[in-house]
């Protein structure tokens, strides 16, 4: 499976998901889609049962943009 991450007003990828969890900045927060980035299937990784062990959102320093959804 390929993944997909939005940071930084950017999408990046394709990431497998060792890559995707080792990178840098990303949380639970952080906005990953599974498969192809213009589906629209944006979710927070937490929300992705594949990443939940990733680290919780500092709300503090985090935005939530989210990508243009085609």
């Amino acid at each position: 499976m390929e993944y997909w991450i939005y940071k930084e007003s950017r999408i990046l990828g394709p990431f497998d998901k060792a890559a995707v969890s080792e990178h840098p900045g990303v949380d639970s927060g952080t906005l990953v889609c599974a498969g192809n980035p213009d589906s629209g299937a944006w979710r927070p990784a937490g929300d992705h049962e594949e990443f939940r062990g990733l680290p919780m959102v500092n709300r503090m320093g985090h935005v939530g943009d989210f990508p243009a959804l085609r």
